[in-house]
Parts: C-alpha cells; sequence; structure tokens
C-alpha cells in the first residue's frame, strides 16, 4: 500500500505523475488513481546491477546489500535518466526518507520521521543532481499512519497489499 499512498499524495497535492510497474495490481492501482502507467524494463540492468554482484559477493563470504545496488543503478540513476527523457521535474519513492533544501540551495538527506521505518542510510549515495529532482512523500509519515492513509482512502481494500520483495517491483513515481 506504500506506493499507493505515496500516489495518492501526490494527487491531493495537485501533482500529475505516471508510475512504473512490472506486473500485478500496480497498473489497476495507477488507473484508479488517475495515472498513465508506463513500463520500463530494467531486467539487463538490474541482473548486471544488482544480481551478479550480489552473487559474486555472496560467494566471497561477503554481506552485500542489493537494495543498495539497486537504489544507486536503478532507482535512482535509470529513472533520473528516464525522467529527463520524459521532460519531468522529480521521481519520487516510497522510502522514508526526508530531503530538506538548506538556506544556501543545496539539499540535504535526513531520516523519516518515523523512526522505526527510516530508509534514509540506504540512500547514502545520492548526489546534489539527484536530490534536487527526487521527492520522498512518506519521509513525513510513520508506517502507521501510511497504513492508516490507505486504508481510510480505500486504496488496501480495493486492490490487496503488495507481496514483499520491493526490488522486484519498480515502486517508483516520476512526477510532471
Amino acid at each position: 500500500p506504500f506506493l499507493r499512498v505515496c500516489e495518492y499524495l501526490h494527487r491531493k497535492s495537485g501533482w500529475q505523475a505516471c508510475g512504473f510497474r512490472q506486473e500485478g495490481k500496480g497498473p489497476a492501482a495507477l488507473r484508479a488513481l488517475g495515472f498513465p502507467h508506463y513500463v520500463l524494463n530494467a531486467s539487463k540492468h538490474f541482473s548486471s546491477y544488482v544480481i551478479e554482484p550480489f552473487c559474486r559477493s555472496y560467494l566471497e563470504g561477503k554481506t552485500p546489500n542489493p537494495c543498495i545496488a539497486c537504489n544507486r543503478h536503478l532507482k535512482f540513476a535509470l529513472l533520473q535518466q528516464r525522467r529527463k527523457e520524459l521532460g519531468c521535474d522529480y521521481v519520487a519513492t516510497g522510502h522514508y526518507a526526508r530531503r530538506v533544501q538548506m538556506e544556501d540551495g543545496s539539499f540535504a538527506l535526513f531520516k523519516g520521521a518515523g523512526p522505526a521505518k527510516d530508509q534514509s542510510y540506504v540512500l547514502y549515495h545520492l548526489d546534489q543532481e539527484t536530490l534536487a529532482h527526487i521527492l520522498f512523500p512518506l519521509g513525513e509519515m510513520s508506517k502507521t499512519q501510511t497504513r492508516n492513509l490507505a486504508t481510510k482512502s480505500g486504496l488496501t481494500s480495493q486492490f490487496g497489499q503488495f507481496p514483499l520483495g520491493r526490488a522486484l517491483w519498480c515502486t517508483t513515481a516520476i512526477v510532471l
């Protein structure tokens, strides 16, 4: 329900967005919220930047974190490239983190407001160019608040719960 809440918040704020999902209930949820749906096939990138390095590291006895690689190479690099191609201003993700513009115009990354679900640590690699064009609409909410909003908005009852494995779902919206 977290991406749907993210999309709901965008729509409520007057943003227009398009979503990228690979399969399942995503397209129906996007249509119900009035968003166009696009499919971005990132399977080659996913394999070369996430799966293969994960397997190599694991076989070397290391403890890899595939989510870091997926965020860096797919959710941010690849989707920022696609954002530019579509002429969009922002990429919005369902990460529980906050982006704050500082007095000097630069951007800083902060922990999400809900301490139990902070995800800012997996975003350490974001540079100023990326931070200038990224939104974290769930960053001011706790996971419980997100679930409550999804339920209140009819998003969970209409579409059910998404399965685990966010890395396999491209749960990101590009904001126009």
